[in-house]
């Protein structure tokens, strides 16, 4: 279930780094590292992060199936994003091989039978 997402940010790493901490402390979160690289844990998820460059890569290597990715990614644009409204780019690479539905689900999803002929007559 792990996932990297990479985040290209203007901000310094020391900013950086004072945020993540600020917001490690706000939400019960127990953060590990130094302005280039380091790990974190909340009871909800697990991950590590490291900056190259300009780019801030956190890995999330466990997530609980309640917390949506959508809203994951939202607060880590918001806390490592440089864009004016606090939201950077987000380039995301999942590291999990997608599995294919079967073709009896597939089937089960397109919406309404198709009748031919009476509804009512097989």
């Amino acid at each position: 279930m792990a996932r990297t997402i990479s985040i290209d940010t203007a901000a310094s790493p020391s900013l950086l780094l004072q945020r993540a901490k600020r917001a490690a402390s706000e939400h019960d979160v127990t953060l590990y590292g130094n302005e280039r690289s380091g790990r974190f844990s909340h009871r909800m998820l697990r991950g590590e992060y490291r900056r190259i460059g300009r780019t801030v890569m956190v890995t999330i290597t466990h997530k609980h199936r309640l917390v949506p990715w959508s809203v994951l990614e939202g607060k880590l644009r918001a806390l490592f994003g440089s864009a004016p409204s606090g939201m950077g780019r987000v380039r995301e690479k999942s590291t999990v091989p997608t599995a294919r539905r079967g073709r009896a689900r597939r089937r089960a999803t397109r919406g309404h039978p198709r009748h031919h002929g009476h509804p009512h007559r097989r």
